[in-house]
């Protein structure tokens, strides 16, 4: 989903443009940040997703006037230590794996929601027709 999205925000043209526009200010952290937007646009596919992730840790602001998120002072190497962990295909742990999805999903928890209700409903009426049964 990350990969997906940052491409297709790469691929949009208006993005493009802001980025041509940041690339006209004479303030900080635009005019030491030009490097990196012309690092992402000349590379394409994951390098780029990977590229634009690493200069989102390293510098929030280096594609968004309004972003938020402050400088934390992360190197560029452990940027890049983090893209590489955040582009990493998820590891397969197996049954285990299936497991936790299963348990994870709403699904699953109403469906043994509604089988125990379900249970507990069929065992009082069972009981209750044996003591019936018993009386008569």
């Amino acid at each position: 989903m990350l990969i997906a999205n940052v491409q297709a925000r790469l691929n949009n043209q208006q993005y493009r443009q802001l980025l041509a526009d940041l690339d006209q200010l004479e303030e900080e952290p635009w005019v030491s940040t030009r490097s990196a937007r012309a690092a992402v646009l000349a590379l394409e596919g994951e390098a780029a997703v990977r590229q634009w992730i690493i200069n989102q840790i390293v510098e929030p602001r280096w594609d968004n006037r309004g972003s938020q998120m402050p400088n934390l002072g992360v190197t560029p190497a452990e940027a890049a230590i983090v893209a590489d962990y955040l582009l990493a295909p998820p590891a397969d742990s197996g049954w285990i794996n299936r497991i936790n999805t299963v348990l994870r999903s709403r699904l699953a928890w109403l469906s043994f929601g509604v089988g125990l209700i379900g249970g507990i409903a069929v065992a009082g009426i069972g009981g209750w027709l044996w003591k019936r049964r018993a009386r008569v």
